[in-house]
């Protein structure tokens, strides 16, 4: 009995605390980079997502044949299909181009010609019934950190994602 209260009183050594201040180290690590990783993962699907809707909006605006166009919003954003009769935008109700909220901890920024659009501005992304669009360039990633992905589409209707940042 005298022998354990000795231990006891001794405390721990120098190695044993460093031996459970490495495994510490690991488990940390370990979820960083697990969190990165998923945040990462969840950014390409979204900006693949994105740009598969884009192409999509393109073949619609070319068989209904209607003026269409994507519009960010605070939310997120949607697609939006020009009235003649009416002489306005009107918001497609249909899935897959109805309105789409983002995540709160993402940004989505819209470019044309170098220019931000603002949210909720009058439509800028048009896509002809000939199948032209406007060329643009959608930069996507976690808000208050740099982008990490560039939809990039061209006049001809080719799109494009990339990545733009790496940690």
């Amino acid at each position: 009995m005298k022998s354990v209260m000795a231990v006891l009183e001794r405390g721990y050594t120098l190695i044993e605390i460093l031996i459970v201040m490495v495994i510490i180290s690991i488990v940390a690590m370990t979820a960083v980079l697990s969190i990165h990783v998923n945040d990462n993962r969840r950014l390409s699907a979204l900006a693949h997502e994105i740009a598969n809707l884009i192409s999509l909006t393109e073949e619609e605006a070319l068989l209904r044949p209607a003026v269409l166009a994507f519009v960010p919003s605070q939310q997120g954003f949607g697609f939006v299909k020009y009235d003649n009769d009416k002489h306005q935008w009107q918001a497609l109700l249909q899935k897959p181009l109805d309105t789409h909220v983002l995540p709160n901890d993402i940004e989505l920024i819209l470019k044309i010609h170098d220019k931000v659009v603002p949210v909720d501005s009058a439509p800028q992304l048009i896509f002809s019934t000939n199948g032209d669009i406007t060329p643009f360039i959608i930069l996507l990633g976690i808000k208050d950190k740099p982008s990490h992905y560039q939809i990039t589409g061209e006049s001809n209707g080719e799109i494009r994602v990339e990545t733009t940042h790496t940690e």
